[in-house]
């Protein structure tokens, strides 16, 4: 048999000085004003003679947060703004001093990691020698954040520890003002023209206005400055009569780092005559006594204070739940409820019914405590090796179902344009109707625009559902497909596999042709199928969050 001939084809390299890498460099500063001026004028020297060395470089910018806020992405503006910029792809590669200067919780460093990778862009931590770019396992990604993180915790600790003390002994300084008073030197003092409306308020109040009265006669001079709340709190603030109840509010020292109210899990501290009154006592304690009266005190009448701190959802359609008092009774609604443009059929429930199903719930689970965190630490060091070893297999895999999905939801023979950048109003569009864009593409048959492919992810029954949809030139449906799933078998896989529904046609099928966002209903124009209304909802979410998207692109 003859030897076949193969040709190698060399890979080529671009010209360097035509490829420019666009950096970016991340830093924290120092929290005092003078330190993080120098701080941040010798890291934008440092990070530009590095990036100025190098060629093939261009500095895009240099990104810069306060010291000791690294617990949480939330509170780091310029860390976001570094997230948008690199997600409006303009950005390649990232520079940051080490691990914990990028993030000091290592589930939100290993997200991010994640998500500028998705978007192709490196990160690169100096002092660890991580490079992303290159890097094949996350596991020591992840020990180093964790590290980190505990550090931060720490930190965190002392910092709190410190305050605590200083409340102790006096000499704690506040860093806030309340309306009526201006911060001069760590101490409270009267701002006269605010004094005037705040002796307003309690007098109005003494007089029998009620609160909802009083927030709509300040409405009149400043509408954005006043509601209920405001009132409520400047009528039961002890700052009033010149004294100070410190730790009224706490942070955890676990993550999140949230700061929550103090109800009874550390001591508080009453300080007397800190600063200048503007109420007497007397005037303040009548108004106490009569919130108390009118069932005022925390905002609502004969409320029963029932909290619940983890937020729940509805199993219909996904949305949180929330409070409204009816009367004497506090009912808990589905937000998608009322509404508008939106239906659910969840029925509303009481506090007790929570209350009961909460408690049969806690008795279950401590009952089984044994066996399910077993059972549940078994799973979590399965998945976990499976996934560090698995990743490039996973993403590999990913890739192709959306290549499979992309090309049923189109007219054969259409071509794909490169994935497109997602904008802010593509992403509200999709929300508004309870999906979530992933990926976009445009679509071209023969050689002419018409319209779009996206990947889009919806609440089904059992989790989330990812399809592509693709909606022509006319923002009208031309196909849907499931790309991911978790839906019960038997019952929701008949939704997603398109199964005929309850008249007969393939579910998925019937959105075809279809257009206008938010007018795909269940129980309407669309049939669900049998005994998997849920998962037909998810599906139809999805298609809604789809016209959304077409038609803010146009």
């Amino acid at each position: 048999m003859a030897t076949k001939e193969v040709k190698i084809i060399k890979p080529t390299v671009a010209n360097a000085n035509n490829n420019l890498i666009r950096m970016a460099a991340y830093c924290r500063v120092s929290t005092d004003s003078e330190d993080q001026v120098n701080s941040f004028m010798a890291q934008v020297a440092y990070y530009s003679d590095y990036i100025d060395s190098h060629d093939n470089m261009t500095l895009v910018d240099i990104y810069a947060d306060e010291g000791i806020t690294g617990t949480s992405v939330n509170k780091r503006t310029d860390f976001k703004r570094l997230i948008k910029d690199c997600q409006n792809r303009k950005i390649d590669r990232v520079i940051v001093k080490s691990v914990q200067r990028f993030a000091r919780n290592s589930l939100e460093c290993i997200e991010t990691v994640r998500l500028l990778s998705e978007c192709g862009v490196s990160v690169y931590f100096e002092t660890d020698n991580i490079d992303t770019k290159s890097m094949n396992n996350e596991m020591f990604l992840y020990i180093k954040s964790a590290f980190a993180q505990g550090e931060s915790l720490s930190a965190s600790k002392r910092v709190s520890t410190s305050i605590r003390m200083r409340m102790q002994d006096g000499t704690y300084i506040t860093s806030h003002a309340p309306y009526g008073y201006i911060l001069e030197n760590g101490t409270l003092v009267i701002n006269e023209a605010e004094a005037i409306i705040v002796r307003q308020i309690f007098d109005w109040y003494l007089s029998g206005v009620g609160i909802n009265c009083i927030t709509a006669r300040l409405k009149e001079t400043d509408s954005d400055l006043w509601n209920a709340p405001r009132v409520r709190y400047i009528l039961t603030n002890e700052k009033y009569i010149g004294d100070a109840l410190l730790q009224k509010t706490f942070t955890p020292a676990q993550l999140p780092l949230r700061n929550r109210p103090n109800r009874g899990e550390l001591d508080m501290y009453y300080a007397e005559g800190t600063h200048e009154a503007i109420i007497s006592k007397e005037v303040f304690e009548k108004v106490k006594q009569l919130l108390e009266e009118r069932g005022e005190t925390h905002g609502h009448k004969n409320r029963d204070p029932i909290t619940y701190p983890v937020p729940f959802r509805c199993r219909h359609c996904g949305w949180k739940f929330r409070s409204k008092q009816f009367k004497t009774e506090r009912l808990w609604v589905c937000s998608r409820k009322g509404t508008a443009g939106q239906e659910c059929e969840t029925r509303s429930y009481s506090d007790r019914e929570l209350d009961d199903a909460f408690v049969r719930m806690y008795n279950i689970l401590r009952q089984n405590e044994k066996v399910l965190i077993d059972d549940t630490i078994s799973q979590l060091v399965f998945l976990r090796n499976k996934l560090t070893a698995g990743n490039r297999e996973i993403a590999e895999i990913d890739a192709e179902n959306t290549r499979i999905a992309m090309s049923a939801v189109v007219a054969e023979g259409s071509e794909f344009t490169d994935k497109l950048e997602i904008s802010q109003d593509v992403i509200d569009a999709a929300a508004a109707q309870g999906g979530k864009v992933t990926e976009l593409y445009g679509v071209k048959t023969g050689g002419a625009d018409n319209g779009y492919v996206m990947k889009i992810s919806a609440s089904g029954s059992q989790g989330t559902i990812v399809m592509m949809v693709g909606v022509d030139a006319n923002k009208a449906i031309t196909g849907i497909s499931v790309v991911s799933h978790a839906e019960t078998s038997g019952i929701g896989t008949k939704v997603v596999g398109n199964e005929p529904n309850a008249a007969g046609v393939p579910v998925l099928d019937q959105f075809i042709g279809m257009s206008g966002a938010g007018s795909l209903v269940v129980g309407k124009n669309i049939t669900a199928v049998s005994g998997a209304t849920v998962s037909t909802k998810g599906i139809n979410m999805g298609a809604n969050a789809a016209l959304a998207v077409a038609e803010v692109l146009g």
